[in-house]
């Protein structure tokens, strides 16, 4: 396993794109969108992999946008140790208005994670034998306490 673990109980698939423009009550044609795995442990699990260092992303998955955010991770190269969920894995939007070069950022409220789900993910983590580092990173879900 690695030696670098993140752990990210709100992970998401962040959506971006672009308009010429943002204007008020029009139908506004976007750029293709750009899909990326997110959340913020899984963001910095991201770029500890590009930076050729051994890292594991933990996190709990569920639903239709769960499976395509596995498929995402997995796509990035990144060794996953993923939790199922019972609700739906959230989407974020990102817009950018090209005329001002403004981004808008719309983050979609997290499901919560039942007390099994969450300590799940923990229990994952204590299962692994080679950890040097965590990181844990991002918001916390509904159903997750704030002290352990």
């Amino acid at each position: 396993m690695a030696a670098i673990v993140t752990l990210t109980l709100s992970p998401c698939i962040d959506k971006s794109a672009s308009v010429p423009a943002l204007v008020p009550e029009k139908k506004l044609l976007c750029s293709p969108p750009k899909l990326d795995p997110g959340g913020g442990g899984i963001n910095a699990a991201r770029v500890l992999k590009r930076l050729g260092l051994p890292v594991t992303a933990v996190y709990p998955s569920g639903g239709y946008s769960g499976k395509f955010l596995d498929h995402l991770v997995q796509q990035e190269g990144v060794n996953a140790l993923i939790v199922h969920a019972e609700k739906e894995t959230r989407e974020n939007i990102i817009i950018v208005d090209e005329s001002s070069n403004n981004q808008y950022r719309f983050g979609m409220p997290a499901n919560a994670l039942s007390e099994s789900e969450w300590k799940q993910c923990l229990a994952a983590i204590d299962a692994i034998d080679e950890l040097n580092y965590l990181v844990v990173s991002g918001s916390v879900p509904p159903g997750v306490p704030l002290q352990l």
